[in-house]
C-alpha cells in the first residue's frame, strides 16, 4: 500500500482548504444473553458519521442549515464522498498571533457515505487575509485593542433514524444559534460592553468588508489582572445571539459586496 502525504487533498467547493477529517461511527447496542459465554456482544445499531473541513478565509463554502454533497479526496482520486448536512461554522481572527483568517466548517450524515474513489481539485490561487488591523465594531463603536475574534454559527440539524435511512441518521435543518467571543486590552472595565443590552456586532474582514451581526448580547464579561503573567490587563467577552429587540427582526449577513442574510432562512 502507497503512503500519500495529503499535499494535493482537495475538498469539492472548499477553496485554500488545510485540512479534513473524516469520523465513522456505528453507534454499536450491547446484549447478554444466557447462551453468550458470559460476554457482551454488539450487532446492531445505527450508522452515523461526522467530519471537519479548515480552510484560509472568512467566508465559509458551506452555512449551517445547509444539506450538501461533501467529496473530501486524499490525493485528487481517493477519499470520501457523502450526502452531508452542515451544523456549524466557525471564523477566527488570531490577531495578537498575526495570524490568517480561518474558519471551520462541521458537518454531519445525511446519507451514506462512499469510501474509496473521491475526486476533487482545487483550480484556485491562494490568498489567505491576514487578521492584522482589522477592526471590530461593537454597536457602531469600534473597540480599541482587540487581540482576539472568534463568530461560531450553528444550526444543529434534528437527527432521525428510520425505515427510509438505510440504517443511519440523518438531518432536518434545526434552530439557528451564534455566538461571538473577542478579547481586548483595556484600562476602563466601563468601557466594556453591558450585560442586559444589545448590540450590533461587525467583526471586519477587510477594509470594507464584515460580518453582520444584529443583534448579540454579553453572556460572560470576564477581566483579568494577573502582572506576573507579563501581559496588560485583559478582558474576554462571549456575546449570543439576541434575536429580536421587540420591534424589529434581528438577521445575520455575509462579509460580501451584495451581503446575502444567512439569517433569517429564506
Amino acid at each position: 500500500m502507497a503512503v500519500i502525504t495529503g499535499l494535493d487533498m482537495a475538498i469539492n467547493s472548499v477553496s485554500t482548504a488545510h485540512q479534513f477529517r473524516i469520523d465513522l461511527a456505528k453507534e454499536l447496542i450491547e446484549y447478554i444473553a444466557t447462551n453468550g459465554q458470559s460476554g457482551v456482544g454488539n450487532k446492531c445499531g445505527v450508522l452515523d458519521w461526522r467530519g471537519t473541513a479548515m480552510a484560509y478565509g472568512y467566508l465559509p463554502a458551506i452555512l449551517p442549515g445547509a444539506s450538501f454533497t461533501f467529496t473530501g479526496s486524499l490525493d485528487g482520486t481517493y477519499g470520501f464522498t457523502g450526502s452531508a448536512y452542515c451544523e456549524a461554522v466557525e471564523i477566527v481572527w488570531d490577531v495578537e498571533n498575526g495570524k490568517y483568517i480561518g474558519h471551520t466548517i462541521q458537518f454531519t450524515r445525511n446519507g451514506a457515505l462512499t469510501v474509496g474513489e473521491a475526486a476533487a481539485t482545487d483550480s484556485t490561487k491562494p490568498n489567505p487575509p491576514c487578521s492584522q488591523s482589522l477592526p471590530l465594531s461593537l454597536g457602531g463603536t469600534t473597540v480599541s485593542d482587540v487581540s482576539y475574534m472568534r463568530l461560531k454559527l450553528m444550526c444543529p440539524g434534528f437527527p432521525r433514524n428510520t425505515t427510509s435511512t438505510a440504517g443511519g441518521r440523518q438531518r432536518t435543518r434545526g434552530a439557528f444559534a451564534a455566538e461571538f467571543e473577542y478579547r481586548c486590552y483595556y484600562q476602563n472595565p466601563g468601557t466594556l460592553p453591558t450585560r442586559g443590552l444589545y448590540y450590533t456586532v461587525n467583526p471586519y474582514c477587510t477594509d470594507t468588508l464584515y460580518w453582520d451581526v444584529n443583534w448579540m448580547t454579553p453572556e460572560i464579561i470576564s477581566g483579568y489582572a494577573n502582572p506576573s503573567s507579563r501581559r496588560p490587563v485583559n478582558a474576554r467577552i462571549l456575546m449570543k445571539l439576541y434575536g429580536a429587540n421587540g420591534t424589529d427582526q434581528g438577521y445575520v449577513k455575509t462579509p460580501a459586496a451584495a451581503p446575502a442574510t444567512v439569517w433569517p432562512f429564506s
